[in-house]
């Protein structure tokens, strides 16, 4: 593994702030505050949908309604909204989300 991936692995693993890469709304990866956020292990959430994070299905394909024209024009996607962790309490989150690929953002 050559530095430049070591480092950028320890960024992201490591940041104090939740992150979290997604591919068609499925976590591929996240980091521990972002596990820690939510209540549970980084190995709990990878592979699931985002979906299990918001309140409602409905809320989870409105966010999706609002999110993805924006980030198909190269632009960044923010947002306050509530979130469910593991125990089923709702949470404030400021949620940021930029797409890699503007002409398939999810």
């Amino acid at each position: 593994m050559n530095d430049s991936h070591t480092v950028a692995t320890i960024g992201f693993e490591g940041a104090p702030v939740a992150l979290c890469v997604t591919r068609q709304r499925v976590i591929a990866g996240c980091n521990r505050a972002f596990g820690g956020l939510f209540g549970y292990r980084v190995d709990e959430l990878v592979g699931h949908s985002m979906a299990l994070l918001y309140p409602s299905r409905q809320e989870f394909h409105s966010i999706g309604r609002r999110g993805y024209p924006r980030m198909q024009q190269g632009r960044r996607y923010e947002d306050e909204r509530l979130m469910r962790r593991r125990d089923d309490e709702l949470i404030w989150c400021r949620v940021s989300g930029l797409t890699s690929d503007a002409s398939a953002p999810a």
